[in-house]
């Protein structure tokens, strides 16, 4: 992959960084910070981490199994960044804003192509190993394994999504989760030539596009999903999500579109303005899961 390959992808798909350093600037990682963070994944010299934000939690790093009064809903978010950058300081305020109603939330480490040089089929994998390791180690944070929300923006998005849409032969007895919550995601990876914001990238996705694309997998049986996104997105194009969540609704789902009119891709971060209403919604959504 090409140095500007690389960094097309990452101005097409990825606000992440631009909030981040902007962030820090003010103190956002401190601010943000996790209650701990556990490995979950290890290849060679990589090792992936989870940031975990517990309810009313001390800001150690003590991995001691939590004793909630009753069994709580968990959240993972996975950043954007067109696969090749961002952060999973991304998410934290949404995890630390989901914490303070009494959730689990949980960002989420991943391998992109500037850190890693992989592509979004080994992202897809790290996300699966994410959820994964979510799921059998519940217990220890309290944990019910049955009320597990993947959420994400962007690429993130797509990663959230695919997890449970996109074919995964080694998924053996692993459930669904509660629900999905994804922002501007990028739903549609099938590279046919006529994707404009996928236009010239073909190689990033080794003939693997189609495969890992939430869109050309949807199916009944799928998890209650919610749908945010700009109708300005010049980034992910709008119709995407909409055309997402008519498939979805035709085979039996329950899959709601919010748009925001006027508003453009990564509008929803924290620090962009309507990060409160669109939390607010989320919220909403994910009320029955509480």
């Amino acid at each position: 992959m090409a140095l500007r390959t690389s960094l097309r992808i990452g101005l097409y798909l990825g606000l992440g960084l631009a909030l981040i350093m902007g962030g820090l600037v003010f103190g956002f990682a401190r601010a943000y910070s996790p209650s701990r963070e556990m490995v979950y994944r290890e290849l060679g010299d990589v090792v992936l981490r989870l940031q975990i934000f517990e309810p009313d939690a001390s800001t150690s790093n003590s991995n001691s199994k939590a004793e909630p009064a009753e069994a709580r809903p968990a959240i993972l978010f996975f950043f954007g960044g067109g696969w090749t950058g961002g952060s999973s300081l991304q998410f934290r305020p949404w995890a630390k804003h989901f914490a303070s109603l009494g959730w689990l939330g949980m960002t989420v480490d991943y391998r992109v192509y500037s850190r890693h040089g992989t592509k979004p089929a080994a992202a897809l994998d790290d996300a699966r190993a994410a959820y994964r390791f979510v799921v059998e180690n519940a217990a220890l944070w309290g944990v019910d394994p049955s009320r597990i929300v993947l959420a994400g923006g962007s690429a993130g998005g797509h990663l959230a999504a695919a997890t449970v849409i996109a074919p995964w032969p080694e998924r053996g007895g692993l459930g669904d989760p509660a629900g999905l919550v994804l922002l501007n995601p990028a739903l549609d990876t099938r590279v046919d030539g006529e994707q404009d914001y996928l236009a010239g990238i073909a190689d990033f996705f080794e003939g693997r596009g189609e495969e890992i694309s939430p869109f050309h997998h949807v199916r009944p049986g799928l998890p209650r999903t919610l749908v945010v996104h700009g109708t300005a997105d010049g980034i992910v194009p709008f119709e995407h999500s909409r055309d997402f969540c008519e498939r979805m609704v035709a085979a039996g789902n329950a899959c709601t579109l919010l748009p925001y009119e006027g508003e453009h891709h990564g509008f929803f971060n924290w620090g962009f303005g309507r990060f409160d209403e669109v939390a607010s919604e989320v919220e909403a959504f994910l009320a029955p899961l509480r």
